[in-house]
């Protein structure tokens, strides 16, 4: 499939409005030969990977880390109120306790154990959903965000006004008719919205959780949003379906903790690097002090 470039597009956009998956940054840029992938211009064609590819083939394009470690369930670090205040910054205390018992619970089913694996964990959940906020996506867009983010979807002044700060309105026509979602008048856009501390998106994505895990969130979507268990547990099935604890338990002597490379496989970019550094570095120093 071939894809032209439009005004506002980056390579995190083309990703999620074309394939449904901000994973497949990395497969446009081998397919492209990108040499840098914040450089791209109005105009250009590139060449997009088939949506939906499996994910061992997402994450085939970036280099194993060197000299892996094993790891064990006995290498869980438990997690108590006070060291994970002090792991995840700006974490609100008032519902840290329910947040502790479900990556107590949650964390060592997906073997994402041992202090590396589980600050790279909460340094990248944590960056995503807000210090473990936010668990579901705000899609309260202006018009002019609208055409910036959502640019191909909204071509025009007109429309984006039309749209503006209307969340589902904006969540049916964005993801209409892709991951597996009906179209635009179907609602299922807004219905399979981004949920859970890595915002699970699609109807695929929600059958494919459910399938997994015995629990109905293609009927009851709202359930990964309103339970801090499914919440956890979504975010750690998107983890183990990225294989991203291969990379977590070490690196490569440019990038001795793997930051950038997991940080692609969660983002599709390298948005917020220097946060989820100082989170990883922060949670790395509580759970091993």
């Amino acid at each position: 499939m071939i894809y032209t470039v439009k005004p506002g597009d980056t390579l995190s956009s083309i990703a999620k409005e074309q394939l449904g998956s901000l994973q497949a940054v990395n497969q446009i840029v081998e397919l492209n030969h990108l040499a840098d992938p914040n450089q791209i211009f109005v105009g250009q064609k590139l060449t997009l990977p088939p949506e939906q590819a499996p994910a061992k083939e997402q994450i085939a394009t970036v280099s194993s880390p060197q000299n892996r470690p094993s790891v064990s369930s006995s290498d869980f670090v438990e997690l108590t109120p006070p060291l994970l205040m002090r792991a995840v910054p700006k974490l609100r205390s008032q519902r840290v306790d329910d947040l502790c018992a479900a990556l107590n619970e949650v964390l060592p089913r997906y073997q994402i154990v041992g202090t590396r694996r589980q600050a790279h964990f909460l340094a990248q959940v944590g960056h995503e959903s807000m210090s473990f906020l936010a668990t579901t996506e705000n899609l309260n867009y202006s018009a002019t965000a609208l055409q910036s983010t959502f640019g191909k979807y909204f071509p025009t002044d007109a429309l984006a006004e039309a749209y503006a700060r209307q969340p589902e309105k904006i969540a049916n026509r964005v993801y209409a008719d892709r991951m597996g979602n009906g179209s635009e008048s179907s609602g299922d856009g807004w219905r399979y919205r981004g949920r859970g501390f890595i915002q699970l998106t699609g109807k695929d994505n929600y059958r494919r959780f459910a399938s997994d895990t015995g629990t109905d969130v293609v009927s009851q979507p709202d359930l990964i949003a309103n339970h801090m268990e499914l919440a956890v547990g979504s975010a750690c099935w998107y983890w183990q379906s990225r294989n991203i604890n291969r990379y977590a338990d070490g690196g490569s002597s440019g990038d001795p903790n793997n930051i950038v490379i997991i940080t692609k496989l969660i983002n599709g970019g390298v948005n917020g690097l220097a946060d989820r550094t100082d989170r990883f570095e922060q949670a790395m120093s509580a759970l091993t002090s």
